[in-house]
């Protein structure tokens, strides 16, 4: 049982942090990736849990603060900037780091808000719409 259990939770950790991917290190701009929460405690796992709840796509940490942004923020910050000038740690675990000063933010993508279909979510939708179609037709058939 407990095998079962530990196995379980392998899962569920693989499937949660190949939801979220790791962005990079931007340059903040003014107006994006707003503070939602200040905490001493702050790691990237816990800015992209805060940000996942508010269906943000993205996660933003500087220091201590988290920021929650949008596709059209993200696309505002430019491209990313080297990785070395992203090395203040996390105040809850100092060996990730948590973007530089107030200038830099580390990036992370957590999984939700508006993104891509996958493959198989697209072949359900479809799947869905055709059953959808048949029962309409067979629904016609016999009122003829």
């Amino acid at each position: 049982m407990a095998r079962i259990l530990a196995l379980a939770v392998v899962l569920v950790l693989v499937g949660t942090i190949s939801a979220q991917s790791h962005k990079g290190c931007y340059k903040r701009k003014w107006g994006t990736f707003r503070t939602r929460e200040t905490s001493d405690d702050m790691t990237n796992q816990k800015c992209v849990d805060i940000c996942a709840k508010e269906d943000k796509p993205y996660a933003g940490t500087y220091e201590t603060k988290c920021g929650c942004g949008t596709s059209t923020e993200l696309e505002r910050l430019g491209d990313p900037t080297d990785a070395s000038e992203c090395s203040s740690a996390c105040g809850g675990d100092a060996s990730q780091t948590c973007g530089q000063g107030n200038g830099r933010l580390t990036v992370w993508s957590t999984g939700k808000g508006k993104r891509e279909m996958s493959e198989m979510e697209e072949l359900m939708e479809l799947e869905r719409e055709v059953s959808e179609l048949e029962a309409h037709h067979q629904h016609h058939q016999h009122h003829q």
